[in-house]
């Protein structure tokens, strides 16, 4: 058997040797090419979908600041008030995929048109959370989440 390794192995060195320097240059060139171009698409593809989720996040969290920024407590009816109309469309279209909304997780719970009667899952964290669920009609949605404290309210807000 390593006989015939030995002499498969010696065969396939004689025939490489009779090759020129060009054949053997452009055939590593061909494999280096072939191994290269797979992993560097993958790579490129891997950094692309990075920073785009990157960017979609970040701009999650202006929207995110813009809607705390809007909404009160009012002691006469004991109800969340959300005051301000965020200027996109997309949050008032029923199922639009665009939502949000806020709650104590209890009595006190806030959202917008386009989640209709449906509410989000909702997790406990101070700090800005971004993660994706699926949504009201199985799509896949990216949310941006923190906990808020309204002066009023002895619970936080999610």
């Amino acid at each position: 058997m390593s006989q015939t390794k030995s002499a498969w192995r010696k065969q396939w060195i004689r025939r490489w040797a009779r090759r020129s320097i060009s054949m053997r240059l452009l055939l590593a060139a061909l494999v280096m090419v072939g191994v290269a171009l797979p992993l560097a698409g993958t790579l490129l593809s891997h950094h692309y979908h990075a920073s785009a989720t990157q960017a979609f996040d970040e701009r999650l969290a202006a929207t995110l600041n813009v809607i705390i920024a809007s909404v009160t407590y009012d002691r006469l009816t004991q109800q969340l008030v959300h005051d301000r109309a965020l200027g996109d469309p997309r949050f008032e279209s029923v199922y639009s995929g665009w939502y949000w909304q806020i709650t104590d997780g209890d009595q006190h719970t806030l959202a917008s048109r386009s989640l209709w009667d449906q509410r989000l899952p909702v997790i406990d964290n101070e700090n800005l959370n971004a993660r994706s669920l699926d949504g009201p009609r199985g799509q896949s949605l990216r949310v941006v989440e923190r906990d808020i404290i309204l002066a009023p309210l002895d619970a936080p807000l999610y």
